[in-house]
């Protein structure tokens, strides 16, 4: 399988996709033929420009596909209400009925126990959705965008920070994959540059990461003149 560039959005996409995940334009065989070309030279020309203006090699951010980790979270807050409220009067009855001498103290306490345990499961489901939703957040708020002069992070959904890298300081781009990541087929990449104010950036959640590092080297090869990439010592 090879990835190619859609040739209606420009998103990567793979050259067996029917149709392209991100705008749905139909992959006929002929626009396949021709995104396929592009990618063969798009190596060489992702950094060039005849007049040196700034020009945008890719754009991209955090997968929402990597909420599938906050599934577990999710499905407790939905599961465990419903399963309180009817386990409830069945352990109250139960636990009543061990000893005779509980059972008033159970039937007069019944309402304060209930109240209790309903408050700690709506509590409870609040926090769990309360992590999803933050989840989701931070993913909307992660926009990344790779030019050839410099990467560009966006972070933030309501408060705002943007970090730059000259693609001249980069010094080495590493992925990183969980084993949840490649089930998603998503995965991180660090950034290193002799940036002194952020010599470290992760981004989250790049589709097709491999793909992208490979757009993040070749841009930044160009960028600094062909020099070899070199980790500071």
């Amino acid at each position: 399988m090879a990835i190619i560039p859609c040739p209606e959005c420009k998103q990567s996409v793979s050259d067996r996709a029917a149709t392209c995940p991100h705008c749905g334009v139909a992959l006929t065989p002929g626009a396949r033929a021709a995104a396929m070309g592009a990618a063969s030279v798009a190596p060489a020309a992702w950094a060039s420009s005849p007049s040196g203006a700034e020009e945008v090699v890719w754009e991209g951010g955090a997968s929402p596909r990597l909420l599938a980790r906050e599934i577990p979270a999710a499905f407790w807050a939905v599961v465990v209400p419903p399963l309180a409220f009817w386990l409830l009067p069945q352990v109250l009855h139960y636990v009543g009925g061990l000893r005779h001498e509980l059972r008033g103290a159970i039937a007069e306490q019944r309402s304060t126990i209930g109240l209790v345990v309903i408050v700690a499961v709506v509590l409870f489901s609040l926090s769990r959705l309360a992590r999803v939703a933050v989840a989701y957040a931070r993913l909307r708020g992660m926009r990344y965008r790779l030019t050839n002069q410099r990467l560009t992070v966006e972070s933030g959904l309501f408060s705002k920070r943007v970090d730059d890298i000259d693609l001249r300081t980069l010094q080495d781009v590493t992925l990183e994959q969980s084993a949840m990541e490649r089930l998603l087929s998503v995965g991180r990449l660090v950034i290193v540059s002799a940036d002194h104010s952020r010599p470290r950036l992760v981004l989250i959640g790049i589709r097709d990461p491999r793909d992208v590092r490979e757009r993040v080297r070749a841009t930044a090869y160009q960028a600094s003149q062909r020099q070899i990439f070199t980790r500071a010592t």
